[in-house]
């Protein structure tokens, strides 16, 4: 669901959801020269909801937009366990993780014609959280320790770019780039979108 607000430059946003997931894990497993299927399927739930207001500096042409903004969110996951593999597949017990945070960014546009170039930097800084690191353990060990990965748990930044271009009328492409950064952790990816 989703709610919005503006009058000239400025706007306020509110945007609520939920849903479930299901996700199925197939992965290899090397043990010496040998090489073991594992496989998983699990699922949960998730609840979100976030609220934003800026004010739109600039023309239609070039513009910059300062931010502010909060979100929480809520993920209600299964345990799963790994079958195969010898007893070296993951198990986890199921959990319920949450976390709150404060945005900060800007957005800037510039178009020409058919062509245009955006760019966004935002800060997310951690207000609270809860149960966002997973324990694992060896399917045929009882051997509990925290999984490594992204920390969520953490406050980061987010940078991104995109040029966009109308090919047609009722056609478009774009390239962008994103990059995470900061004790979050670093992670970068690449798009491109034709609608």
């Amino acid at each position: 669901m989703y709610a919005g607000w503006g009058t000239g430059r400025a706007y306020a946003l509110g945007q609520l959801g939920a849903g479930q997931f299901t996700r199925e894990i197939d992965r290899q497993l090397l043990l010496g020269a040998g090489q073991y299927g594992v496989n998983a399927r699990y699922g949960g739930q998730f609840t979100a909801a976030s609220v934003e207001t800026g004010y739109r500096l600039g023309d239609g042409r070039a513009s910059l937009t300062p931010y502010l903004g909060a979100d929480y969110a809520r993920v209600d996951s299964d345990s799963f366990s790994e079958q195969g593999g010898l007893g070296f597949g993951l198990r986890t017990q199921g959990g319920v993780s949450t976390r709150s945070q404060a945005l900060a960014g800007v957005r800037a546009e510039r178009q020409w014609g058919s062509w245009a170039l955006r760019g966004y930097a935002e800060w997310q800084q951690l207000l609270s959280s809860d149960g966002l690191t997973q324990d694992a353990s060896f399917v045929g060990v009882d051997a509990w320790a925290p999984m490594a990965g992204l920390q969520p748990a953490r406050s980061g930044g987010l940078l991104g770019l995109s040029v966009e271009s109308w090919l047609t009328r009722n056609t478009r492409v774009a390239f962008g780039y994103d990059q995470r950064f900061g004790p979050r952790g670093d992670l970068s990816q690449v798009a491109l979108r034709y609608s």
